[in-house]
Protein backbone atom coordinates (compact mmCIF):
# COMPACT_ATOMS: atom_id res chain seq x y z
CA UNK A 1 0.00 0.00 0.00
CA UNK A 2 0.97 3.55 -0.44
CA UNK A 3 0.69 6.06 2.39
CA UNK A 4 -0.96 9.25 1.51
CA UNK A 5 0.61 12.52 2.42
CA UNK A 6 -1.72 15.08 3.61
CA UNK A 7 -0.82 18.23 2.41
CA UNK A 8 -2.10 21.67 3.86
CA UNK A 9 -3.63 22.46 6.87
CA UNK A 10 -3.14 19.54 9.51
CA UNK A 11 -6.12 17.60 11.09
CA UNK A 12 -5.69 18.61 14.10
CA UNK A 13 -5.49 22.59 13.30
CA UNK A 14 -8.78 21.84 11.31
CA UNK A 15 -10.45 19.53 14.88
CA UNK A 16 -9.33 22.59 17.02
CA UNK A 17 -10.97 25.36 14.60
CA UNK A 18 -14.32 23.17 14.53
CA UNK A 19 -14.51 22.95 17.82
CA UNK A 20 -13.66 26.43 18.68
CA UNK A 21 -16.46 26.92 16.06
CA UNK A 22 -18.98 25.02 17.95
CA UNK A 23 -18.12 26.20 21.11
CA UNK A 24 -19.09 30.19 19.93
CA UNK A 25 -22.33 28.68 18.25
CA UNK A 26 -23.23 26.77 21.43
CA UNK A 27 -22.87 29.94 24.12
CA UNK A 28 -25.59 31.63 21.91
CA UNK A 29 -27.68 28.39 22.27
CA UNK A 30 -30.65 28.07 25.21
CA UNK A 31 -33.55 29.62 26.97
CA UNK A 32 -32.56 33.01 26.81
CA UNK A 33 -32.26 33.84 23.53
CA UNK A 34 -28.89 35.49 23.22
CA UNK A 35 -27.58 37.93 19.84
CA UNK A 36 -24.58 40.06 19.02
CA UNK A 37 -26.89 43.04 19.23
CA UNK A 38 -28.60 42.34 22.52
CA UNK A 39 -24.51 41.89 24.30
CA UNK A 40 -23.97 45.78 23.19
CA UNK A 41 -27.53 46.58 23.88
CA UNK A 42 -28.00 49.30 26.19
CA UNK A 43 -31.33 48.47 27.90
CA UNK A 44 -31.02 48.13 31.63
CA UNK A 45 -33.80 45.47 31.36
CA UNK A 46 -31.44 42.88 29.13
CA UNK A 47 -29.53 40.48 31.00
CA UNK A 48 -27.63 39.39 27.83
CA UNK A 49 -24.19 39.85 29.26
CA UNK A 50 -25.21 38.74 32.41
CA UNK A 51 -26.23 35.44 31.57
CA UNK A 52 -23.49 35.10 28.71
CA UNK A 53 -20.66 35.35 31.83
CA UNK A 54 -22.64 33.47 34.15
CA UNK A 55 -24.14 30.90 32.28
CA UNK A 56 -23.35 30.29 28.82
CA UNK A 57 -19.41 30.48 28.78
CA UNK A 58 -19.09 28.43 32.12
CA UNK A 59 -21.48 25.69 30.44
CA UNK A 60 -19.59 25.67 27.80
CA UNK A 61 -15.85 25.19 28.98
CA UNK A 62 -17.52 22.61 30.98
CA UNK A 63 -18.67 20.54 27.84
CA UNK A 64 -14.95 20.93 26.31
CA UNK A 65 -13.71 19.97 29.87
CA UNK A 66 -16.02 16.66 29.96
CA UNK A 67 -14.88 15.45 26.64
CA UNK A 68 -11.47 16.10 26.71
CA UNK A 69 -11.60 13.46 30.28
CA UNK A 70 -13.73 11.64 28.22
CA UNK A 71 -11.59 10.95 25.83
CA UNK A 72 -8.64 10.48 27.99
CA UNK A 73 -10.24 7.86 29.92
CA UNK A 74 -11.47 5.84 27.04
CA UNK A 75 -7.99 6.04 25.53
CA UNK A 76 -6.59 4.51 29.10
CA UNK A 77 -9.35 2.15 29.35
CA UNK A 78 -8.36 0.51 25.51
CA UNK A 79 -4.58 0.74 26.89
CA UNK A 80 -5.58 -0.99 30.58
CA UNK A 81 -8.21 -4.03 28.46
CA UNK A 82 -6.14 -3.80 25.24
CA UNK A 83 -9.23 -3.17 22.98
CA UNK A 84 -10.35 -0.99 21.11
CA UNK A 85 -14.14 -1.51 21.70
CA UNK A 86 -13.22 -0.82 26.05
CA UNK A 87 -15.29 1.90 27.00
CA UNK A 88 -15.89 3.18 30.48
CA UNK A 89 -19.72 2.59 29.17
CA UNK A 90 -19.01 -0.77 28.28
CA UNK A 91 -17.38 -2.22 31.28
CA UNK A 92 -19.19 -1.25 34.57
CA UNK A 93 -16.94 1.16 35.04
CA UNK A 94 -19.81 3.65 34.99
CA UNK A 95 -22.66 1.37 36.44
CA UNK A 96 -19.86 0.94 39.40
CA UNK A 97 -19.82 4.89 39.95
CA UNK A 98 -23.56 4.86 40.12
CA UNK A 99 -23.61 2.71 42.60
CA UNK A 100 -21.07 4.55 44.72
CA UNK A 101 -23.32 7.36 44.46
CA UNK A 102 -26.39 5.77 46.07
CA UNK A 103 -24.21 3.99 48.80
CA UNK A 104 -22.75 7.27 49.88
CA UNK A 105 -25.95 8.98 49.64
CA UNK A 106 -27.97 6.02 51.20
CA UNK A 107 -24.92 6.51 54.41
CA UNK A 108 -24.31 10.26 54.49
CA UNK A 109 -27.18 12.07 52.44
CA UNK A 110 -25.69 15.34 53.85
CA UNK A 111 -22.10 14.51 51.86
CA UNK A 112 -20.96 17.25 50.24
CA UNK A 113 -20.79 16.84 46.02
CA UNK A 114 -17.19 16.49 45.88
CA UNK A 115 -17.22 13.75 48.84
CA UNK A 116 -20.13 11.83 46.59
CA UNK A 117 -17.46 12.39 43.86
CA UNK A 118 -14.82 11.09 45.24
CA UNK A 119 -16.71 7.52 46.88
CA UNK A 120 -18.13 7.43 43.20
CA UNK A 121 -14.75 7.50 42.05
CA UNK A 122 -13.43 4.66 44.16
CA UNK A 123 -16.35 2.61 43.35
CA UNK A 124 -15.27 3.07 39.74
CA UNK A 125 -11.94 1.90 40.20
CA UNK A 126 -12.99 -0.73 42.01
CA UNK A 127 -15.11 -1.89 39.23
CA UNK A 128 -12.91 -1.52 36.78
CA UNK A 129 -10.58 -3.59 38.98
CA UNK A 130 -12.86 -6.62 38.57
CA UNK A 131 -13.84 -5.78 34.99
CA UNK A 132 -9.65 -6.35 34.67
CA UNK A 133 -9.65 -9.34 37.04
CA UNK A 134 -12.50 -11.35 35.16
CA UNK A 135 -10.71 -10.35 31.83
CA UNK A 136 -7.68 -12.06 32.76
CA UNK A 137 -9.71 -15.70 34.46
CA UNK A 138 -11.47 -15.88 30.53
CA UNK A 139 -9.17 -17.14 26.92
CA UNK A 140 -10.08 -14.66 24.54
CA UNK A 141 -10.39 -15.68 21.33
CA UNK A 142 -12.47 -12.88 20.24
CA UNK A 143 -12.37 -9.04 20.47
CA UNK A 144 -15.45 -8.94 21.13
CA UNK A 145 -15.69 -10.83 24.39
CA UNK A 146 -13.92 -8.05 26.31
CA UNK A 147 -17.20 -5.72 25.39
CA UNK A 148 -19.79 -8.74 25.88
CA UNK A 149 -18.18 -9.53 29.68
CA UNK A 150 -17.94 -5.87 30.37
CA UNK A 151 -21.74 -5.44 29.19
CA UNK A 152 -22.86 -8.35 31.59
CA UNK A 153 -20.39 -7.29 34.34
CA UNK A 154 -22.76 -3.74 34.21
CA UNK A 155 -25.79 -5.19 33.94
CA UNK A 156 -25.66 -7.03 37.01
CA UNK A 157 -24.24 -3.75 38.71
CA UNK A 158 -26.87 -1.72 37.26
CA UNK A 159 -29.49 -4.02 38.63
CA UNK A 160 -28.37 -4.11 41.92
CA UNK A 161 -28.38 -0.25 41.58
CA UNK A 162 -31.41 0.42 40.34
CA UNK A 163 -33.24 -2.23 43.21
CA UNK A 164 -31.51 -0.53 46.27
CA UNK A 165 -32.81 2.76 44.54
CA UNK A 166 -36.48 1.49 44.35
CA UNK A 167 -36.38 0.17 47.65
CA UNK A 168 -35.19 3.70 48.81
CA UNK A 169 -37.36 5.99 46.70
CA UNK A 170 -34.23 7.03 44.82
CA UNK A 171 -35.16 6.42 41.05
CA UNK A 172 -35.21 9.85 39.95
CA UNK A 173 -32.36 10.57 41.85
CA UNK A 174 -30.49 8.08 40.07
CA UNK A 175 -31.36 9.00 36.55
CA UNK A 176 -30.30 12.65 37.47
CA UNK A 177 -26.98 11.54 38.35
CA UNK A 178 -26.38 9.45 35.02
CA UNK A 179 -27.75 12.58 33.05
CA UNK A 180 -25.55 15.91 32.18
CA UNK A 181 -27.10 18.78 34.19
CA UNK A 182 -25.13 22.18 33.79
CA UNK A 183 -28.02 24.04 35.61
CA UNK A 184 -25.29 24.22 38.92
CA UNK A 185 -22.86 25.90 37.19
CA UNK A 186 -24.96 29.62 37.22
CA UNK A 187 -22.29 31.85 39.21
CA UNK A 188 -25.34 33.49 40.57
CA UNK A 189 -28.76 32.74 41.32
CA UNK A 190 -29.79 36.21 39.43
CA UNK A 191 -28.81 34.68 36.14
CA UNK A 192 -30.82 31.02 37.16
CA UNK A 193 -33.83 33.55 37.73
CA UNK A 194 -34.05 35.13 35.20
CA UNK A 195 -33.53 31.74 32.67
CA UNK A 196 -36.23 30.84 34.19
CA UNK A 197 -38.73 33.35 34.19
CA UNK A 198 -37.35 33.45 30.59
CA UNK A 199 -38.24 29.58 30.02
CA UNK A 200 -41.81 30.28 31.58
CA UNK A 201 -42.88 32.91 29.08
CA UNK A 202 -41.75 30.94 26.29
CA UNK A 203 -43.87 28.69 27.54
Amino acid sequence: MIAVRTSGIPKLTIAVLVVALLAIVSVFIGVYSLSFRSLFSDDPAAHSAMVLVTSRIPRTIALILSGMSMSVVGMIMMMLARNRFATPSTTGTIESASLGILVITLIAPGTAMIGKMLFASMFALAGTTIFLLILRQIPMRSPLMVPLVGLMLGGVISSITTFFAYRNDLMQSLASWTTGDFFFLFKSPIASRTVCQRSVRGR
